[in-house]
């Protein structure tokens, strides 16, 4: 018997170096690998192939983990995925596969999830009837302030485990939890930088209540005090296909959105309901002023 590392690793050494019968070094390298943890074994894995009777699709590397005393559960949680004993032995008798290809493998998705989690969330929620209508149908949802169509089960690549911790086995809670978080990065992304986005055009220039938000953490800003959606509009201001302005007259706020041109698309208050009188007449002196035809309020 090995009792000590250093004679199990003169062991392995040994049986390397002769023309040994795979059943000697099988018998060796199970006892060797109960001395020497898994990191000092790796580079000589390849010296020594063995099988695991029980499982003989199994790669050697996983083989190996097998006659140390690994169970296929805690092979299978080595990969991220939390399997029954059931689960953990189909998979080990499959050969251990790509967990989640292997959690999704009758499913037929045009995206795969990236998390083991994440596949074995979709594949209960399919095996649900109304949730499986519901993973498939379309819909409309704001992210990171723009509007996103479609159907969730087309985007399941963006979901996280997170995600399914927060929002538990409802469709629509795993949805929002997601959503808040895409959000979150984007507004942590566009808090950082100071870059500016736009160069303000040709007929604007500055008037007591109307300013030009040209960076991001100003888009950021408006955003959070007027309660709506325009730092979502980052990547259009700097695309070139719209300006930001922000109007403040006598304690009141909102916000317009104008192309290049001038043309005014929107002009919102707080939680997007309709700008106060003051404010509409704020824009109205400066349009008059910078010489663009405007209608009133939108």
């Amino acid at each position: 018997a090995l009792h000590k590392p250093s004679q199990a690793r003169q062991a392995l050494a040994d049986v390397a170096s002769i023309e040994a019968a795979p059943e000697e070094r099988r018998a060796v390298l199970a006892q060797a690998i109960c001395h020497i943890r898994w990191p000092l074994l790796a580079p000589l894995l390849d010296l020594c192939p063995v099988q695991a009777d029980s499982y003989p699709e199994l790669s050697s590397q996983d083989a190996n983990r097998l006659i140390a005393g690994w169970t296929p559960v805690q092979l299978a949680k080595s990969r991220g995925w939390k399997a029954s004993r059931r689960e953990a032995h189909e998979w080990c008798l499959a050969g251990a596969p790509e967990v989640v290809q292997w959690i999704i493998r009758d499913l037929s998705l045009t995206t795969l999830p990236r998390h083991p989690a994440v596949a074995v969330w979709v594949d209960a929620a399919m095996r649900d009837p109304h949730r499986a209508a519901a993973l498939r149908a379309e819909r409309t949802c704001m992210v990171a302030g723009v509007r996103v169509a479609g159907a969730l089960l087309d985007r399941i690549e963006e979901i996280t485990s997170a995600d399914i911790r927060r929002g538990g086995k409802s469709i629509e809670g795993v949805l929002a939890a997601a959503s808040a978080r895409m959000t979150a990065d984007y507004e942590r992304t566009l808090d950082r930088s100071d870059r500016k986005l736009c160069d303000a055009p040709r007929w604007y220039h500055q008037t007591k209540h109307c300013t030009l938000l040209v960076t991001g953490p100003q888009l950021l800003a408006e955003g959070r005090l007027l309660r709506h959606c325009v730092a979502g509009y980052a990547p259009l201001v700097s695309g070139g296909h719209c300006v930001i302005l922000a109007v403040r007259c006598h304690g009141q706020a909102s916000t317009v959105e104008l192309t290049r041109g001038g043309q005014v698309q929107q002009h919102r208050g707080p939680g997007n309901a309709d700008p106060n009188p003051w404010c509409v007449a704020a824009l109205n002196r400066a349009m008059r002023a910078w010489r663009l035809p405007w209608r009133g309020a939108l």
